[in-house]
């Protein structure tokens, strides 16, 4: 295909911005405007927004279409007519392939990658379920999950084609006496919700009130990595378009220009398309890249893996070398011993959440006599790892997300879906102080170490399962100093790292 443009404009105090009409598709749109004229502040932006062949046919699941790039090729032509200066895509909705005549000139900062489960409150209990998702990727590595993410025994889940934007997939879901739950990005959710213009209050109020009708889990990325680049927005330009390019180049977000890289380049290994069973997903919890890759291939090999990736690689073991571990904690007798305390109270209107722990929190279920599940229904729960998650759910407790055991230094990131909600931090004496929720402590953990149980100091390398119990290993075996350590990328690295050099601590997700 040859297009020949048209003169090039090399007066920069105007631009025209594209992309498609929807709400979440024009406010991608003007946060690259805005954030053009932030840097250049005489500049004039002008929003040109029209449908595509992905918006216009509305059938078909997309997986389905044999175009590629349903929601993006049409304003393709534009640009390299110069007709229109710069298009704002989802990053997710282009095709892998590299493009002949135009480029993706860069991005903003990455919204909330994670998928979210909207479920009605109304079909809680219910052994069969149906879930509204055309995803390949999300009905194969979330039949799985829910399978224990759900406090309650589920039989069977089906999961039925959507198509349209947010707030008709929404509407579709609660119109529906068969469908009892939805699945959608975060990112869209919270761009809409966080709106401050006018023309998207209508959508904004929408949503909102539909919220109070719903509960939602924040779905984990080691259970469900997402669309590659899921979360950021692309910014592209024609490859000849110099000028605009430079502009670009000013507001571009590099880190997260290099993590979708990635995602795409994985995907692109396994023929790319929404099609595909894969999830891909890399993140970053300083000074680490963390890469989840989870699904199914065409040809039927089974994905799922988890890396780390670090600035630091001289210094720092990644998971290419493994170690034989010692898990001190294994070696321990635990002792538990509850304290007396009071959950916060909630008022009527306001939002509590809870970031539990450990199941431990809450004592020995089996010697208490309260009803944790009554007790604990009108706060959120979060957890900090899935293990706590899942006994939790056992225990017929919802649970709203998890951190994954990938550390605890920022809130979870519900800001939109939960606003103005006060956290509390339930844990142990010793536990963490955490920055953005009240420290309520619910018991105390000791360790004894048997005669017959002494650490071995000529083992390979030593697991620990948090910092507190190297500590105290530490001031009775100084001579650990120079031993190989292994534990996960939160807090206990962040001790671990006081004591010990970098070098000689395998950091583990």
């Amino acid at each position: 295909m040859t297009f020949v443009p048209s003169a090039i404009n090399t007066n920069r105090k105007r631009i025209i911005i594209a992309s498609r009409k929807s709400d979440l598709a024009r406010l991608q749109a003007y946060a690259v405007g805005e954030a053009l004229q932030k840097h250049f502040s005489e500049l004039e932006v002008e929003y040109r927004f029209r449908e595509s062949l992905g918006d216009i046919n509305l059938q078909d699941p997309l997986w389905k279409m044999p175009e590629k790039g349903v929601f993006t090729e049409d304003f393709y032509k534009d640009l390299c007519e110069h007709k229109v200066d710069l298009v704002v895509h989802s990053w997710k909705d282009l095709p892998v392939e590299e493009k002949s005549f135009t480029v993706i000139a860069g991005t903003l900062h990455r919204a909330d990658p994670r998928d979210v489960l909207l479920f009605k409150k109304t079909s809680r209990n219910k052994s069969q379920l149906q879930f509204f998702s055309s995803s390949p990727r999300r009905i194969y590595n979330l039949e799985s999950f829910f399978s224990w993410s759900l406090p309650w025994s589920v039989a069977a889940i089906k999961f039925t084609s959507v198509r349209g934007n947010i707030q008709t997939r929404v509407k579709k879901l609660m119109q529906s006496t068969e469908i009892d739950g939805l699945v959608v990005a975060k990112a869209a959710l919270d761009r809409l919700l966080s709106a401050t213009r006018e023309e998207f209050q209508e959508t904004k109020s929408f949503l909102r009130g539909v919220l109070t009708e719903l509960d939602f889990q924040v779905l984990p990325l080691s259970e469900n990595p997402t669309a590659a680049a899921q979360g950021a927005l692309a910014i592209e330009v024609a490859r000849d378009r110099t000028d605009i390019l430079d502009l670009v180049k000013k507001i571009n977000q590099d880190e997260v220009y290099h993590n979708v890289s990635i995602e795409r380049l994985e995907l692109k290994k396994h023929g790319g398309g929404c099609h595909q069973k894969i999830g891909v997903t890399v993140i970053n919890k300083k000074p680490f890249s963390l890469f989840f890759l989870r699904g199914l291939t065409e040809q039927g090999v089974i994905l799922n893996q988890r890396k780390i990736f670090t600035p630091m690689a001289e210094n720092v073991f990644t998971e290419e070398k493994k170690f034989n571990d010692y898990e001190v904690h294994k070696n321990l007798i635990k002792i538990l011993k509850p304290l007396s305390f009071e959950l916060p109270y909630v008022s009527s209107g306001s939002s509590v959440g809870l970031l539990v722990t450990k199941a431990e929190a809450f004592g020995n279920d089996s010697d208490s006599k309260v009803d944790l599940k009554a007790l604990l229904s009108e706060y959120m729960i979060w957890t900090s790892g899935l293990r706590t998650w899942k006994k939790l759910s056992q225990l017929g407790i919802w649970v709203s997300g998890s951190f994954e055991s990938l550390g605890e230094e920022e809130s979870p990131e519900l800001e939109t879906l939960a606003p103005k909600i006060q956290w509390f931090k339930l844990t142990h004496s010793q536990g963490k102080k955490s920055s953005w929720a009240k420290k309520i402590e619910t018991y105390e953990i000791s360790y004894e170490e048997p005669e017959n149980r002494k650490l071995n100091l000529q083992a390979e390398s030593y697991y620990w399962s948090h910092g507190e119990l190297f500590k105290k290993y530490f001031e009775k075996y100084p001579e650990l100093k120079n031993k190989v350590h292994v534990c996960g990328v939160g807090s206990t690295y962040k001790t671990l790292c006081q004591y010990v050099d970098p070098i000689k601590i395998q950091v583990r997700i």
